[in-house]
């Protein structure tokens, strides 16, 4: 089968050769003598084949860049680290132009290359570092970005501008220069403390963020990985800039200083900037997350994944939904198991972005959003849903246990403590936490002081869910609007278990009905009062096997196959 993007790949390889063969013919040209004939062949082919590999990366792998950020700054990164005009050819035809500058603007539009594709990296970092929930570092470390970048541009205006008008009286160039000094070094000096503030933010965040998630999430091969990446990208972005100057200087010794390299100590200088710009391809391929983890096809949701495990910012990065119904929908998605979280964020998306479907389920995150807030039941006066749907709750409800000792973390999954946080002050419970340090005694102690508050809190709250039931009455709205609209609706089970685990109504608060149902049940907590409302009310939906959900959301053709769906009619 033909590869896919064939052609613009046959481009990037045809474009590497054409760079390696006339830098190959460019340094025999020159005519060196023999012993600087391997440096200058290196630089001439190991250059154009870096680069050609990192933009082949990125053509391979572009699926991976599904945020817009990477979609923009990875493949500028990568195209700009793929040219070809501090090629050995191009020194040959500088060298040999008939116009006095060639090899002034050869220099200039070096630096400005270097310049460039740092601050590329620069600003990619930034965003690994907001998406890793350091989001002050990231924004500091954006302003000195930017700072920078303008202190640069000033630079290379100053520059042009004294070198144009260089052997002229022009009175704008003589006050630049005499206020630059000797080789323009008062402007670098001045850039200088804010470059190595911004690369130290960069350095210890990235550090922090790979030593924090080794710590809490070492039992997972895809954490540990990605965490030694970000330590290997904290050591690049550190290192290179550093070896940009060296590379540059190397550039200059070695190709503008001199008509040709005449010593294989010179001809050696050619070579950082070969080593540069290999090391800035493979810094771009690690911050995209073009090189990662193979189960990790979303980078920016890996580096997410890291947040979550640290617990930075993590109760602002759950977003609240009240639900989708579109009035040109056809089909309406009424209940779906929340543990299937990659397909229920792909069903938000579509509900939110395509007119044809529609989502009444509710996910609520906060207290503004509906989090521990009751709703009055229209059939119980003086009541909320609380009791049709769970009966009188206990105590235990209202206690929310963290165990963070290390043995505990390695059977459970990493636990979002902040997430933890967030909700017990919505839903006004008592978060316990238990350290490694607790000893069993004390850990009783604490224990059983927070059952006693949780015993003041159930009362005071009239035994009633401290989640609420907001979320309750808003799914409801939505599904009778979605009835009204005819549109088909449509509920979810788990793997394998389709229509299995529903109540009637009146069952919902007996404790003992919903243990026996539990047992082998395809709903969810909140899916079981939601299919019993819709059998309760004569609603129609159709039942469906997770594994069915993408041939509804996604469907292979125009006609959609529900072969293995069965229709309830209540």
């Amino acid at each position: 089968t033909i590869p896919e993007h064939w052609h613009a790949k046959l481009a990037v390889v045809s474009y590497t050769i054409a760079r390696v063969v006339a830098n190959l013919t460019s340094a025999v040209l020159i005519g060196c003598d023999a012993s600087v004939y391997v440096p200058m062949i290196c630089d001439g082919l190991v250059r154009p084949v870096a680069t050609g590999f990192g933009v082949c990366v990125l053509q391979h792998r572009f699926e991976r860049l599904s945020e817009p950020s990477l979609n923009l700054w990875t493949p500028l990164a990568l195209y700009c680290l793929a040219s070809c005009h501090c090629d050995v050819a191009m020194l040959l035809w500088a060298k040999n132009a008939r116009f006095v500058r060639g090899m002034l603007l050869l220099l200039i539009s070096m630096y400005v290359w270097e310049v460039c594709c740092n601050a590329i990296q620069l600003q990619m970092t930034n965003l690994k570092l907001h998406a890793l929930g350091l989001r002050r570092t990231a924004r500091a470390c954006q302003v000195l970005t930017t700072a920078l970048l303008c202190g640069w541009v000033l630079f290379f205006v100053a520059l042009a501008i004294v070198e144009l008008c260089r052997g002229s009286n022009c009175n704008i160039a003589r006050y630049i220069y005499s206020w630059t000094g000797l080789g323009f070094t008062r402007p670098l000096l001045g850039l200088l403390p804010g470059m190595v503030l911004l690369l130290l933010l960069q350095f210890l965040g990235l550090c922090v963020a790979a030593g924090r998630a080794l710590s809490l999430g070492w039992h997972d091969a895809g954490v540990g990985h990605a965490a030694c990446l970000l330590f290997v990208n904290s050591m690049l972005q550190l290192l290179g800039p550093v070896i940009s100057v060296r590379g540059a200087i190397g550039f200059v010794d070695g190709h503008i200083s001199t008509d040709s390299p005449q010593n294989t100590a010179e001809a050696a200088e050619l070579m950082w900037l070969t080593l540069d710009i290999s090391f800035q391809v493979l810094n771009v391929l690690l911050l995209s997350g073009l090189l990662g983890p193979e189960q990790w096809q979303n980078p920016m949701a890996a580096f997410e994944k890291l947040a979550n495990l640290q617990g930075f910012g993590l109760a602002s990065k759950r977003i609240a939904f009240s639900g989708q119904v579109n009035d040109n929908a056809r089909d309406c998605i009424v209940s779906f198991p929340g543990k299937y979280s990659e397909e229920w964020d792909q069903a938000v998306q579509v509900a939110t972005t395509q007119d044809a479907f529609s989502l009444a389920c509710v996910f609520l995150t906060d207290r503004a959003s509906g989090l521990g807030v009751h709703c009055d039941n229209p059939n119980a006066p003086g009541q909320c849903w609380c009791r049709a749907i769970y009966g009188h709750l206990p105590p235990s409800t209202y206690i929310s246990v963290v165990d963070m000792r290390p043995e505990m973390q390695e059977s459970q999954a990493p636990i979002d403590l902040e997430f933890k946080r967030a909700d017990a002050k919505a839903m006004g419970q008592c978060l316990v936490i238990r350290e490694e340090q607790h000893g069993e005694l004390d850990w009783k102690l604490k224990l059983s002081d927070a059952e006693e508050d949780a015993r003041a809190r159930c009362a005071a709250n009239r035994g009633r869910a401290p989640w609420g039931c907001r979320w309750f009455e808003d799914w409801r709205r939505n599904v009778h609007k979605a009835a009204e609209l005819k549109q088909t609706l449509h509920v979810f089970y788990f793997r394998g278990l389709k229509g299995q685990g529903k109540m009637t109504w009146d069952e919902l608060p007996s404790a003992e009905a919903k243990a026996r149902v539990r047992q082998q049940s395809g709903l969810g907590a909140s899916q079981t009062a939601e299919v019993a409302y819709l059998d309760k009310q004569g609603i129609a939906y159709v039942e469906h096997d997770i594994a069915e959900f993408q041939d509804l959301v996604c469907p292979p053709s125009p006609s959609r196959s529900g072969a293995d769906a069965s229709a309830v009619n209540p």
